[in-house]
């Protein structure tokens, strides 16, 4: 497992853009998920930051609680669609209804196409350890309410997808043990009840929280060359 001494996804991010300005790359903008919890919270690296932040390509540093981790990697969200549209889109929540400049599109083409694995394939010769892939469904009410979620994690290593269904089993994403990614694109493509189902997709990579001056732990400077520029293409 990596590891890195952030413990504090703020203190993560925050050093990121800081060495990237340093380095004059300063074509991010820091966004937490939660303003009011910004320690702890997850936060994201977009191209901009006009809202909704959901339709961008975005790098995201998430807490993974105990044992302590950190997740750095590639975000990207499928909003609501098609039906959705006669609720809510007068409504305060049409920031929620997906528009064809979301960069879900494209990266759904890639998966399908199998062409993302080229993106898995750098980060994974970057890093020198398998990709963290997470996949998180929620099937959403009328009132935007979860009626039933599925997350699935994958650990991507050597073209292979490692499956682990991670709780309430709901069989949404019905994804299984063997699949490639270009099954993986296909099944997201064809989601029952897709129009009011939400997609969360993750890519990237997991470590571990250790003390300070650890040896072989990544600093601002891993983070940003290894974990966030890698994605530069599809931050948009």
């Amino acid at each position: 497992m990596l590891q890195t001494s952030f413990e504090a996804t703020e203190d993560a991010i925050e050093a990121v853009v800081a060495y990237s300005r340093d380095q004059g790359e300063d074509f991010l903008a820091a966004v937490p998920f939660e303003r009011f919890d910004r320690s702890d919270t997850t936060w994201w690296l977009v191209p901009s930051r006009k809202p909704p932040h959901y339709r961008y390509g975005k790098v995201a540093f998430v807490s993974e609680g105990v044992p302590a981790r950190v997740f750095v990697g590639f975000c990207v969200e499928k909003g609501l669609d098609g039906a959705a549209n006669a609720t809510l889109a007068r409504s305060a929540k049409a920031g929620y209804l997906m528009q064809a400049d979301w960069t879900w599109h494209a990266v759904l083409r890639s998966l399908s196409t199998g062409a993302f694995r080229a993106d898995l394939d750098r980060l994974r010769s970057r890093a020198k350890t398998p990709v963290f892939v997470q996949v998180r469904a929620e099937a959403l009410s009328r009132r935007l309410v979860a009626e039933k979620s599925e997350v699935v994690r994958v650990h991507y290593d050597a073209r292979k997808l490692r499956v682990e269904p991670d709780g309430s089993g709901a069989g949404l994403l019905g994804l299984a043990e063997g699949d490639n990614l270009r099954a993986l694109g296909e099944k997201l493509a064809k989601l029952p009840d897709a129009d009011w189902t939400w997609i969360t997709f993750m890519a990237g990579l997991l470590f571990d929280v250790v003390p300070p001056r650890t040896p072989g732990a990544w600093d601002a400077a891993d983070l940003w060359e290894n974990a966030v520029k890698p994605w530069s293409s599809w931050l948009r």
